[in-house]
């Protein structure tokens, strides 16, 4: 049954990152259609307002039989994220710069710093302290 772990683990990291983006991108999508703000500002919000998701259901759920105390997971968690939102700009930097529509670029900035946030998570955040 070992053999599956990391396959369901990634299925799991999926759900909870789908949840966390949709939560980013509709976030940032208010904060720009609706109270016309910046589109990097948005980014930013976004961000905030899904780590908190993207945490729980990481710490509680995909990487719950690793027994990691929260006060190492945590602050790891937030540093890898805040890479992961540093990765996620320069995409969006980049989508916009050749013009391509915001919507369009905040989905493959969400997606393109998903790669590294699961690797880091999973092989360090997550790691019980000590290990």
């Amino acid at each position: 049954m070992k053999t599956h772990l990391p396959i369901k683990r990634l299925m799991q990291f999926a759900l909870v990152g789908g949840a966390a983006a949709l939560t980013h991108y509709a976030t940032a999508m208010l904060c720009v259609y609706v109270l016309a703000q910046n589109e990097y500002a948005a980014n930013v919000i976004g961000f905030l307002v899904a780590f908190s998701v993207s945490y729980l259901g990481q710490s509680l759920w995909t990487f719950a039989d690793k027994n990691t105390p929260r006060q190492h997971a945590l602050p790891r968690y937030f540093l890898t994220s805040l890479t992961g939102f540093g990765i996620n700009t320069v995409f969006l930097y980049m989508a916009l710069y050749i013009n391509l529509p915001y919507p369009l670029a905040l989905l493959l900035a969400i997606a393109g710093s998903a790669c590294f946030v699961y690797i880091i998570s999973s092989t360090w955040v997550f790691r019980h302290h000590g290990n």
